[in-house]
Parts: structure tokens; sequence; C-alpha cells
């Protein structure tokens, strides 16, 4: 029974003024104002994220269509000729032009898919982020 006449006592003992100047309310809606501004943010980064990953498939499936057809289409003068016009290039030696279009095609849309999958999942740790943060932000309902 002291206990509680202690807590009552300490209680009484509190002289905290309580006034009427809205300073907590601004405080928290500027707070979710900053909150709000955040979650804006990054959906609007996981918009332009999706809209480069289209846009990387896109360019991708064409770069990748155009050159296999025409590496189907061209006949064999024709890198015969660009292998003698490259020629000079250390790399691109006379005989290696056709295995070059061959190999570094597929390499260059090897490397443009592996891009898209490092950008969706980078997509999709800033959405486990945000759904992390959103329920840690979240009451319980069973405290008030």
């Amino acid at each position: 029974m002291t206990s509680d006449k202690d807590i009552q006592n300490l209680f009484d003992s509190v002289n905290m003024p309580f006034t009427d100047n809205d300073a907590f309310l601004d405080t928290l809606n500027q707070r979710l104002d900053k909150v709000e501004f955040v979650k804006n943010t990054q959906n609007a980064q996981i918009r332009r994220y999706k809209i480069s990953v289209i846009c990387s498939l896109v360019a991708g499936l064409i770069a990748g269509s155009v050159s296999t057809v025409l590496i189907r289409i061209l006949p064999v003068t024709i890198f015969q000729k660009v292998s003698a016009a490259l020629a000079a290039l250390p790399l691109l030696k006379a005989g290696n032009t056709p295995s070059v279009f061959k190999y570094g095609i597929p390499l260059l849309i090897g490397t443009a898919v592996f891009q898209i999958v490092l950008n969706m999942q980078e997509i999709h740790e800033i959405r486990s982020r945000g759904m992390q943060q959103q329920t840690s932000i979240r009451p319980t309902s069973g405290h008030r």
C-alpha cells in the first residue's frame, strides 16, 4: 500500500504546464509529411527502375534480333570486308571477325540480362525495406 501512496505522491508532485500552442501537433504533422515524402520518393524510384528495366529489355531484344537477322542474311563477303577493315586492331584479327559477332553479341545480351536481374533484385530489396518500415511504424491493436 505504501508503494501506491508513493506513486500517487510522485504524480501529485509533477507540475507540468499544459499549454494550448499546438506544438505537438505541428511537429507530428511535420514528421508525417517527411514520412510521406520518403514513401513517395521510394515509389518514384521503383517506377524509374521498372521503366529502365523495360527499356533495357526492349533494347536488348531489338538489338539481339537485328544482329541475328543481319548475321544470317549478310553474305560472308561482308564479314571478310569488315575483317579487312578491322585488321589493324589487335583484338580483331582478320580471321576472327565472324566469331567476334558470334560471341560478342551474346555476351552483350547476357550482360544486359544480368543488369536487368540486378535491377529487379534491388527493386525487391527496396520494397521489402519499405514494408518492414511500414510494419514497424504501425501500432499494434493491443496497445493504446
